[in-house]
């Protein structure tokens, strides 16, 4: 099984320590991995379309980053199908036969598995955003929409880090909020490491 995840450089450091953690964690355990980028999202039909779409939608996040969430859908859909997860997503024990599939699979905390019929439907549905504001928080990110517009099943086999399920989750989502503050950004590499030698003592006991 495939498994990709998305960069765009939006003005930051390159996370190449926190990259290839990813891409060995996913490889060791079965994948086949490819890092996405913006030149592969820029091959879809609607590219200019929906960037135009996505230069509107309303953000709370940092310039670019919201942009780039939104764009690497269309990347996605490219290389269908497959299993879609952050960059800082590290595979302690997920195998290729494990992960359920189906056109739009949610295993929680970003971690996706879609074929081109499902990721279709939702690019349809950034395309008609305004349906999925609220009036009480009328900023949208991809995930707010994946949310809010997704009706299936959610097989929980990810979880993010700083949780206790940290210690058991097949997959770990290492995002900023959920690190200490002094290994945030390009320093996420430092809690994976950290993580995995607790998670390695708590196994060996």
């Amino acid at each position: 099984m495939n498994c990709y995840c998305y960069y765009q450089n939006i003005g930051l450091e390159y996370p190449e320590k926190l990259m290839q953690r990813w891409k060995t964690s996913f490889e060791s355990r079965g994948f086949s991995t490819q890092v996405l980028e913006l030149a592969d999202a820029e091959k879809h039909p609607a590219y200019a379309e929906l960037k135009q779409i996505i230069s509107e939608i309303p953000t709370i996040n940092g310039p670019g980053f919201d942009a780039a969430c939104f764009t690497r859908w269309l990347a996605f859909e490219k290389v269908t199908p497959g299993l879609f997860t952050d960059y800082d997503m590290i595979n302690y024990s997920l195998t290729p036969e494990q992960v359920p599939t189906g056109d739009m699979i949610n295993l929680n905390a970003m971690c996706i598995y879609a074929t081109k019929e499902g990721l279709t439907e939702f690019i349809n549905r950034i395309r008609n955003y305004r349906l999925y504001l609220h009036s009480d928080t009328p900023y949208l990110s991809d995930l707010d929409l994946f949310v809010r517009s997704y009706t299936g099943v959610t097989y929980p086999l990810c979880d993010c880090a700083g949780l206790p399920s940290e210690m058991t989750k097949p997959v770990v989502h290492f995002g900023n909020g959920y690190v200490k503050p002094e290994w945030r950004h390009n320093n996420r590499w430092l809690a994976v490491d950290e993580l995995t030698q607790r998670r390695t003592l708590f196994e060996a006991t």
